[in-house]
Order: structure tokens, then C-alpha cells, then sequence
């Protein structure tokens, strides 16, 4: 990851022309999409610069360029700007989106806010009914809410389409209201 992140910053001192770090159009966001995460495990420095750099990239992809982001600070514990990229997105995006309707369900439970999630959940299991990562984050957000048997049964639901993603075979913890 440092390593990529100094071919996004064009770092001369690199054995290689810069010209031969990427491909032709590359987008550097995607690239972050997946460094920034590593970064921030072991190397603060370099994170918060590359954070930085992240954050200045212009928005080139509508919708989709929200919906990586949101990813990904979610994935980095930023929920505030989680929420804001997410909600960008949802804005941008066709109304029935399935997998921005999902990240933005999950986002909010994430944020502690499974009321506000559980519609939006609805809404992508509806247009996706198949998408076992859609299934997964209804499973968390009823849980979250106390509805432990339909928690169960999205889970298991989620489990049939996807028996392989291990995050999908762990229990989801449920306490009935």
C-alpha cells in the first residue's frame, strides 16, 4: 500500500518512470478505495496524507464515485463522512438502486441508527431480492431492532445465496425487545 500510494503521489525516487506506475485510465479513487484501509492499519502518516488526497479528488463517476467513497470511509470508522457520501449517492442514484439503497441501510446501522436503515434495507431486498449482501444487512438492522426471528430468516436467506462469504455463516447477535 505505501508503495502504491507513493506511485499516486508520482515519488521520483521510485525505480520506475512515472508514466509506468498505472494504466491509461486508471482512477486513482479506486486505487485509494483499496489502500486506504492497509495504510491506515500500519502507517498513520501515510494514511492521513493519502486520506487527504483521497478526499480532494473530484467526484468523476455520479453516483458510484459516492458509493465507493461511503465504502470505504465506513470501512475506515469515518461514519459522519460515510453518511454524507452515502446520502450524496442516494440522491444521484436510479430510486431503486440495490446496492446503494444496501451500503446506505448499512451505513446508518453501523451509525447506530438501525430505525432509519431498516426502510432503506427494505428497498434493496425488494429490487435484489437475490443479493445475499442485501439479506445480510436486513438480518443486522432487525436484529439491531429486537426482531430476532426475521433476523434469523434474512440470515439464513443471505447464507443460501452466498454460502461461502464467511461474515454471512457468523451468528448476528439479537436481543428480543
Amino acid at each position: 500500500a505505501v508503495i502504491v500510494y507513493r506511485m499516486l503521489q508520482r515519488d521520483p525516487s521510485l525505480n520506475m518512470s512515472a508514466q509506468d506506475y498505472f494504466p491509461a485510465g486508471l482512477n486513482p479513487e479506486i486505487v485509494y478505495v483499496y489502500i486506504l484501509p492497509v495504510l491506515q492499519a500500519g502507517d498513520r502518516q501515510r494514511f492521513e496524507a493519502a486520506l487527504a488526497a483521497f478526499r480532494a479528488l473530484p467526484v468523476t463517476e455520479g453516483w458510484g464515485s459516492y458509493t465507493n467513497r461511503a465504502g470505504v470511509l465506513q470501512e475506515i470508522g469515518d461514519l459522519p463522512g460515510a453518511l454524507d457520501m452515502s446520502s450524496r449517492a442516494i440522491a444521484e442514484a436510479p430510486p431503486n438502486e440495490p446496492a446503494v439503497l444496501n451500503n446506505h441501510c448499512y451505513i446508518l446501522f453501523s451509525a447506530g441508527r438501525p430505525r432509519d436503515a431498516v426502510a432503506l434495507c427494505e428497498r434493496a431486498v425488494a429490487a435484489a431480492p437475490g443479493a445475499a449482501a442485501a439479506r445480510h444487512s436486513m438480518a443486522a438492522v432487525l436484529a439491531a431492532l429486537g426482531r430476532c426471528r426475521e433476523s434469523e430468516r434474512e440470515l439464513g436467506e443471505a447464507r443460501r445465496l452466498d454460502p461461502v462469504t464467511t461474515s454471512y455463516q457468523q451468528p448476528v447477535a439479537c436481543a428480543a425487545n
